[in-house]
């Protein structure tokens, strides 16, 4: 017979992999938009948390911050910074509201929740980096593109 933190531990894994499906399945759909991808983002990491409920998400890249309503800064939290290579493009933050009737130990972390906020971390990052290299190559063919008419007019 299982015990209950074996079940525990089973339903947490169960959301942690529909989180992680969800979050490629979003970066598929969004082809490489990156506002959808990071606002979709904070519509499903608050559900893989232990307390979906008191669940706020904030994801900080390049100084613009996005963020579930109402979110504010939390006496506990867990923070994931948003790096690929030596680039460091911000960090993501969850934190759980704290109500009057809630005791703060009953709102801590579970080591699973950390590390899925790293791989998380890690997936948005590798979005972050592919939509800025998307920009780059956007912004390159424009220059190439004007260089060319230049050259046509014999300028």
């Amino acid at each position: 017979m299982k015990t209950v933190s074996s079940d525990l531990k089973l339903k947490e894994r169960v959301k942690e992999l529909k989180c992680l499906y969800e979050l490629s399945k979003i970066s598929w759909e969004a082809d490489k938009d990156l506002k959808t991808i990071l606002s979709k983002t904070l519509a499903i990491l608050p559900h893989a948390m232990r307390y979906p409920d008191a669940a706020e998400v904030s994801i900080t890249v390049n100084n613009q911050v996005y963020s579930t309503p109402g979110f504010t800064k939390h006496k506990q939290a867990i923070t994931s910074p948003l790096i690929e290579g030596k680039t460091k493009y911000g960090h993501v933050t969850v934190g759980y509201k704290i109500s009057s009737k809630a005791s703060h130990s009953k709102h801590t972390f579970l080591q699973e929740e950390k590390n899925l906020l790293k791989i998380v971390a890690r997936q948005l990052s590798r979005y972050i980096k592919r939509a800025s290299v998307e920009e780059e190559k956007k912004k390159l063919q424009t220059q190439l593109e004007h260089a060319e008419r230049l050259a046509f007019v014999g300028v």
